[in-house]
């Protein structure tokens, strides 16, 4: 046994003579886990107050023992013992008087079979100065697996026959056990079968302090005064709990029967539909925890089915990053890469920024920007807001301050969306932005400037000759 629960207070000392300087810190330690050997034990008196010899025999031989199973640390404990004063008044001698004051031991000193025989039980303090030879031979202490041997056997003599009484054989119970190492290793695992004691003991805690809930019983009336009474008795049953269903002392039954023959069908009646109105709340209640069940089924089937998705789109993931990586391991020229961005097709920012992209074909220049020479629009949009044309490198533009489309750019989209009116969303893919909020912003800036410079242009047209007409031709 590991634990032994101490249920009375600790005695106030804590000092032992065993010599040891953990000792202290062990007792401590067992006090703190409520185990009996945090405990201290009275040594007996070296000087024994009582005149019988029998006594102060004994208390020798312990002594004698005590020492014998630890020597140097015993004897200085015992050393400091002090004689006490008589007291004042007294009809002996001083001398008779004389008597050591009393020291203790600590309990974890003394086997655990000890501890387990005599203070499992919590409720006693110390153990025996001495036990019969042949309950210590029954408790495995004496011998050679015990912690005890004959010499630990007090004999009581014949003084006549000059020989040992056989039936006044008994073994001294002296502290045995001085490794601190092994005690401490003791204090492990108690600790953990006092944290069980401890849930059981909240447990039964909180049972005592919950509020009794009365059951739903039926209290009957004798034979003698059940007159008028029987109603009382059938509201009893209506007003039970029908969720603990219909409950009866079994003290009652005779009392039932006791009952005149009217009332007590009045009464079983009562009872009878009491049941089966709890049986109905009970299949209603069955249905209703099936669907719950039903439920949970179904929760149970989609966390499987989002668990195998997830799965999957890790898998594509994993794809997808493995192959951009492999990509990214080729090395391509970089004007390459552009060239063939312009000459793929399709519309992206390059193909629709660059002089040789899509826009060289002029039926796509003017649906796209209203002017047949793309050269020829770049030119005039430089020319008219004193923007400068930037050649794109990148497909899409990149978040921060100043990476967002050029001027030209963003002109040029503008003008795609007055001539094909297409969403924000759309020509943020071609011009590769990704936010819908900053391609309006782009519209917004530039749709009035373009607005400004055309009815500037269109009111000049009468000062205009046919020289500045043909200056103003494409050159292709």
């Amino acid at each position: 046994m590991n634990y032994f629960h101490f249920q009375k207070k600790y005695q106030t000392r804590t000092a032992c003579i065993c010599g040891l300087d953990k000792c202290k810190d062990v007792v401590k330690a067992f006090r703190k886990i409520e185990d009996v050997r945090g405990n201290v034990q009275r040594i007996p008196n070296s000087i024994a107050s009582s005149r019988k010899s029998s006594i102060q025999s004994v208390n020798e031989f312990y002594i004698k023992r005590l020492l014998a199973h630890r020597r140097d640390g015993n004897k200085n404990g015992l050393s400091k013992q002090r004689n006490e004063r008589p007291p004042k008044k007294t009809t002996r001698s001083t001398a008779s008087c004389t008597k050591k004051e009393d020291v203790f031991v600590a309990l974890w000193h003394f086997d655990k079979v000890l501890l387990q025989q005599y203070l499992s039980s919590g409720n006693d303090t110390s153990l025996p100065k001495m036990i019969d030879k042949k309950m210590a031979i029954a408790h495995g202490i004496l011998g050679a697996d015990g912690c005890y041997s004959n010499a630990d056997i007090h004999k009581q003599w014949n003084d006549k026959k000059k020989i040992p009484i056989l039936e006044s054989e008994h073994v001294v119970l002296v502290p045995t056990f001085y490794s601190v190492t092994e005690a401490f290793n003791d204090i492990t695992k108690a600790n953990v079968s006092f944290e069980d004691f401890q849930l059981v003991r909240n447990a039964e805690t909180k049972l005592q302090a919950r509020p009794s809930i009365r059951s739903s019983t039926i209290s009957l009336c004798s034979s003698q005064d059940c007159n008028g009474q029987s109603n009382s008795l059938i509201s009893n049953l209506s007003n039970s709990k029908k969720r603990k269903g219909p409950t009866l002392n079994m003290d009652s039954v005779r009392s039932i029967q006791s009952l005149p023959k009217r009332q007590c069908t009045e009464y079983l009646n009562a009872l009878h539909s009491s049941i089966d109105e709890y049986k109905k709340w009970a299949s209603t209640e069955i249905n209703r925890l099936n669907e719950k069940a039903d439920q949970l089924d179904l929760y149970e089937r989609l966390l499987g089915e989002a668990q195998v998705k997830i799965k999957q789109i890790e898998l594509e993931r994993d794809a997808a990053c493995k192959e951009l990586k492999e990509s990214n391991d080729c090395k391509f020229d970089e004007d390459d890469i552009l060239e063939k961005l312009k000459r793929m097709g399709g519309l992206n920012r390059i193909s629709l920024v660059s002089k040789n992209g899509v826009c060289t074909d002029p039926n796509i220049s003017r649906q796209l920007y209203g002017f047949r020479d793309f050269e020829f629009c770049i030119d005039f949009l430089e020319t008219v807001f004193e923007i400068k044309y930037e050649e794109p490198i990148q497909s899409t533009i990149s978040a921060g301050y100043n990476k967002g489309l050029t001027d030209i750019e963003q002109c040029l989209l503008t003008l795609v969306y007055t001539n094909t009116r297409w969403g924000y969303d759309i020509l943020g893919l071609m011009f590769g932005v990704a936010s819908v909020s900053t391609v309006g912003d782009y519209i917004i800036k530039w749709m009035p400037l373009l607005g400004e410079r055309g009815d500037m242009m269109s009111s000049l047209l009468m000062f205009m000759d046919e020289d500045s007409y043909e200056a103003l031709e494409p050159k292709s």
